[in-house]
């Protein structure tokens, strides 16, 4: 029970010094509010730094700039490919070589290819053969007669169904009247073919020209007498001719030895070569024309079929050769662009097979005659930015920067995430410095304003409406807001950029002496650290509390602060 009784007082005794403690920090923190609240700023704000700096006017160039990153990829890249098989027998580089584009690369077996040609060619030739039938068949519908003449009889009707060979007409050519007579031997040898005579109608001694078309050869004989017959033509465009009239034929003294009897130039029948149904057909006693009258015309459904089935076979047998002439070609692989071949996975002597893609990875080239990479920029800076543009450009891979490139591109489509749209800016290296590679991670400032050897400040020193504070010269007027030491002078300001900012107008000179206000940054006190969230343990704070407020002057203060209006330019 003593024990026991003895921790109890124990238990109590702690309580006390815990409850002292707590009241004794309650104090501390109302003292503490009080000092932040109530002493003098100065006071408050212990260890703050400097309020102000003094720069120079200088000149520099001074840039307003958008950053961004981006990955480098060579001006063009092209895989080198092979979409058949067989042997390659001649391979013309190595890697790392440059070529020029159309130089050849490779050359693969093609004899396969070259039997697979031939067939298609036969193939293509006998259809060919084929549809030219059936397209003379389809011509033949239309029916014309190889001699002009009269139409003297008609054998179909109009609506009739006819097959191939059914006589159609039957035309006379009686503008021509043909007359054959003998002469003696001795008298038909002094004529000769195309010569004029006369032919005396027997009865009515009317008289024509008669040309003569043919001479026989062999003799003959007439009545015991030795003689050659002669083909003579008249012209009987005007009729009276027929083939029952008669005459005889003298050449001055020279007279056949008997009449002959008039002859139709041509009785010839017209006759369909296909069959089908008449859709029009020439009149008894028309004239026709050779070639030019169309004696009959035809319908047939049949041969329109054909013709259809032929046209579609044609054309399929000209793709397949075509295809297959072209896939000659794949036998010859050029290089496609102007570059250096970066990988080379094939060379002569390899046999290539069909890969599961239909293509086998032959090399690569690249075009690196300049390098390119897109930034992504925000909508609201795309504006701001055109091609041609200069853009400066470092690569942390090879600790280069300074590099130069120029936007090639600005794409008007864009891309949009967390309602956030970004738009793709093509940016291009011309003549890379050597080591920066295709692959390589950038970073990029994009130039969007340059003012070269500018009369700049920080951007810090020019005051709400336009004033700057440069050292007194003694001409500082009464109601000038500017700190002491300091006079305010108005100027106008061009361009900036992060730090430095442009003067275009004003009684600024490079080398003056200029105030620039500086942020400033108040020691954490213990009452800030309770407001914020970050109490220090008590436990082990309370013992220095008494030790860790510096006496004298806090943070040196005095004298780093120029008197007189510290806001002027703001206001």
């Amino acid at each position: 029970m003593e024990n026991q009784s003895i921790k109890v007082k124990k238990s109590r005794k702690k309580g006390k010094v815990k409850k002292i403690i707590i009241i004794a920090v309650v104090i501390i923190l109302v003292c503490a509010a009080a000092a932040y609240f109530f002493l003098p700023k100065n006071q408050a704000q212990m260890n703050a730094g400097p309020v102000y700096t003094e720069s120079r006017v200088e000149r520099r160039t001074i840039q307003t700039t958008l950053s961004s990153s981006g990955t480098l990829v060579p001006a063009d890249s092209y895989n080198v490919t092979a979409s058949v098989s067989g042997e390659i027998l001649e391979c013309t580089f190595e890697e790392g070589d440059m070529v020029e584009k159309d130089d050849l690369l490779y050359v693969i077996d093609s004899s396969d290819m070259e039997n697979t040609i031939d067939r298609a060619q036969i193939s293509y030739d006998r259809t060919l053969r084929s549809y030219n039938k059936i397209v003379d068949s389809l011509e033949d519908l239309n029916v014309y007669s190889d001699y002009s003449g009269t139409v003297i009889d008609v054998y179909v009707e109009e609506g009739d169904e006819i097959g191939n060979g059914t006589k159609l007409i039957q035309i006379r050519d009686s503008d021509t009247m043909n007359i054959t007579v003998p002469f003696a031997v001795s008298d038909a040898n002094t004529l000769e073919i195309g010569q004029v005579g006369k032919a005396v109608i027997d009865g009515s001694f009317e008289t024509r020209d008669a040309v003569i078309t043919e001479i026989d050869a062999f003799e003959s004989h007439l009545d015991g007498k030795a003689i050659r017959y002669v083909k003579l033509s008249v012209d009987n465009a005007d009729g009276g001719l027929f083939d029952v009239t008669q005459a005889s034929v003298s050449f001055g003294d020279t007279v056949c030895l008997q009449s002959g009897t008039f002859e139709y130039n041509k009785v010839a029948t017209v006759s369909a070569k296909v069959g089908g149904t008449v859709k029009s057909i020439v009149k008894k006693g028309d004239r026709v024309i050779a070639g030019e009258t169309l004696v009959c015309s035809l319908e047939s459904e049949t041969l329109e079929d054909n013709f259809k089935d032929a046209k579609a076979s044609l054309d399929d047998a000209q793709l397949s050769f075509d295809n297959t002439r072209e896939k000659l070609d794949d036998y010859t692989i050029e290089a496609p662009i102007t570059g250096t071949v970066i990988e080379k996975y094939s060379k002569a002597g390899d046999t290539l097979g069909m890969s599961s893609q239909g293509q086998n990875m032959m090399a690569i080239i690249y075009d690196l005659s300049y390098l390119k990479f897109d930034m992504a920029l925000d909508e609201l800076d795309i504006s701001k930015v055109a091609v041609g543009q200069k853009v400066m450009i470092s690569c942390e891979a090879i600790n280069l920067s300074g590099i130069e490139g120029k936007i090639s591109k600005v794409s008007v489509v864009g891309s949009t995430s967390y309602n956030s749209t970004s738009y793709p800016v093509t940016v291009k290296i011309y003549n890379p410095p050597k080591g920066l590679l295709a692959g390589m991670n950038v970073d990029a400032e994009l130039i969007i304003e340059e003012s070269e050897n500018a009369l700049a400040i920080p951007s810090a020193a020019v005051q709400r409406g336009g004033v700057v504070y440069i050292k007194d010269d003694g001409s500082k007027a009464e109601d000038d807001g500017a700190p002491e030491g300091y006079m305010s002078v108005r100027v106008k300001t061009g361009i900036s950029s992060d730090n430095y900012i442009e003067i275009t107008e004003g009684e600024l000179k490079e080398g003056d002496i200029i105030y620039v206000p500086q942020a400033v940054h108040v020691t954490t006190n213990v009452f800030e650290q309770m407001m914020s969230g970050n109490m220090p343990n008590m436990g082990t704070a309370m013992p220095n509390m008494g030790a860790s407020r510096p006496s004298g002057n806090m943070g040196g203060m005095s004298g780093s602060r120029p008197s007189g209006n510290m806001g002027g330019g703001m206001r």
